[in-house]
């Protein structure tokens, strides 16, 4: 069987002395595993397309079960990902995340999501504190976790500007200050406005917008919080980047 797709690498292991395996988030095949033959050499002419963040077409066989990378070509590769520390930590974290949210049905807007992702982290400076909770919050949308956030999920009234809005994680709800308990999150009205455009807007417009640094924090500790509670996991990649950004600041 040969399948023609394009793709993003979100992972990439050495095998052999000359060889790779990648693992391609795909259009409408999910997420295909397959070995790159003499991918390390330089010489090789898929030797772009098939690197770490690079979206590409690719050309896959299957033989026996296992899937080979027979021809690539590169589309975009994000190469200044590269040159930061910040953006290349969290793109490793988006590739983990959209590893583990992503099923068939969903692959193709996931992978929206996640070339835009790339596409600001390579082109916009300290784009990674605005890009890493709206991808959070959006992934989390797109895979079916929507929160209840137009009104209080508890009292169902509407939220005004200059209220204090709470946000429940484990709940999947905004509240307000009467029905808020220890778990909700605290949000200022901007953070709020944020949060509802993030969830709300097209796959292609989530990262047009701008926070000051106090609401870009408190939207930044509810869209983790969220998305690891659904995850219901350890990301080694978001250690990693919550270390690197500690020592940044």
């Amino acid at each position: 069987m040969v399948i023609q797709t394009d793709g993003v690498v979100l992972k990439s292991s050495d095998s052999g002395d000359n060889d790779k395996r990648i693992s391609i988030l795909t259009r409408h095949h999910g997420i295909v595993t397959a070995a790159v033959k003499g991918a390390k050499s330089l010489k090789n002419r898929m030797f772009h397309a098939v690197q770490l963040f690079s979206y590409s077409n690719f050309t896959i066989t299957e033989k026996g079960g296992w899937h080979y990378i027979s021809n690539a070509e590169l589309t975009e590769s994000f190469i200044d990902i590269r040159k930061d520390v910040a953006a290349i930590s969290l793109a490793s974290y988006i590739a983990e995340l959209a590893s583990a949210f992503a099923v068939v049905e969903d692959c193709e807007t996931i992978m929206t999501i996640v070339i835009n992702a790339f596409y600001y982290l390579s082109k916009n400076d300290n784009s990674h504190l605005t890009v890493k909770p709206a991808f959070e919050l959006k992934l989390a949308a797109l895979a079916g976790f929507m929160p209840e956030i137009e009104v209080c999920a508890g009292c169902c009234d509407e939220f005004e500007k200059g209220e204090a809005i709470y946000f429940n994680p484990i709940k999947s709800g905004m509240y307000c200050s009467k029905c808020a308990n220890s778990n909700s999150l605290p949000l200022s009205y901007d953070a709020y406005l944020a949060f509802r455009y993030i969830v709300f807007s097209s796959n292609s417009r989530f990262l047009l917008f701008h926070l000051s640094p106090v609401p870009l924090s408190e939207i930044a500790a509810a869209a983790e919080c969220y998305i690891l509670g659904l995850a219901d996991k350890n990301f080694k990649t978001l250690e990693f980047y919550n270390k690197m950004l500690y020592k940044i600041i």
